[in-house]
């Protein structure tokens, strides 16, 4: 089961972080359009996750446009 850690808007995103059975955390991020990107990857800290998404975000943002 995972739970929701961080539910967050962020420039027409939603960034949801979320801890995994294994007790690490993942995140996927959600635009207005309903798109939905997931990350693979594990990250040790809530801290690490939170900052990659944010990360996404801004890359995504920069390639929208």
């Amino acid at each position: 089961m995972m739970t929701i850690e961080i539910l967050v808007g962020i420039d027409d995103c939603t960034l949801a972080v979320y801890r995994c059975v294994d007790q690490t955390y993942r995140f996927s991020v959600f635009n207005v359009m309903g798109q939905i990107y997931t990350c693979n990857s594990s990250f040790p800290t809530l801290s690490s996750a939170k900052l990659m998404g944010n990360s996404t975000i801004k890359r995504l943002a920069i390639e929208k446009n």
